[in-house]
């Protein structure tokens, strides 16, 4: 469930608020929460600019980084990192000591399963294509491969013609080696004469 698009923006709570410095929305009850660093106030309003009130004030300066989760919101006091809690259905507000976070943290989220929007279903897990599942902006469609023709009407199953095959080479018959007579002339010693004195 996320925010519909308006039209037109519109400004909601007082029209001077001071200065904000944290945000967080419900989006179940569709209820946008924000402290202000000026009056140290925790306010809220409907998405749609109505109902606006004052949930609790900060006892320490600065509340900024604000973050709503259950039916707590969440928010970071002064630059020593103190936590701090307010229950909107007990209206109890704490100092959360077992929390401190680092000296001047700069962000507090919180992040759960609970909190992101399922991922939408795939079209195409549905379809049982055979081959190829295309997205299109509202749906899926199944679609067949160039050289291939659709099976039935949706395409969900693609036949693929049979091609002539080229006959095979047969294989080369190995080669057998014949033995070629090696004529050999008989290799004559030459002989060179000596002259006198030499041995």
């Amino acid at each position: 469930m996320g925010i519909e698009p308006v039209a037109s923006a519109a400004v909601i709570g007082a029209e001077k608020t001071g200065i904000p410095s944290g945000l967080a929305l419900d989006t179940r009850t569709r209820r946008v929460f924000w402290s202000d660093v000026t009056s140290r106030d925790i306010s809220v309003c409907s998405y749609e600019g109505t109902n606006c009130q004052v949930v609790v004030t900060s006892t320490y300066s600065h509340p900024n980084f604000l973050s709503f989760y259950e039916s707590k919101l969440y928010w970071l006091a002064g630059s020593q990192g103190l936590l701090h809690t307010h229950d909107i259905v007990e209206q109890d507000t704490q100092a959360r000591n077992d929390l401190t976070l680092p000296t001047y943290s700069h962000s507090l989220k919180f992040v759960h399963s609970s909190l992101t929007s399922p991922l939408p279903l795939n079209p195409c897990s549905t379809l049982n294509c055979s081959s190829l599942c295309l997205l299109t902006l509202t749906s899926a469609r199944c679609a067949c491969p160039t050289g291939s023709i659709p099976h039935d009407s949706l395409s969900q199953s693609c036949l693929y013609p049979t091609k002539p095959t080229l006959p095979l080479a047969t294989p080369a018959t190995p080669a057998t080696l014949t033995p070629v007579p090696v004529v050999s002339t008989p290799v004559q010693p030459s002989v060179l004469p000596l002259k006198a004195g030499e041995d």
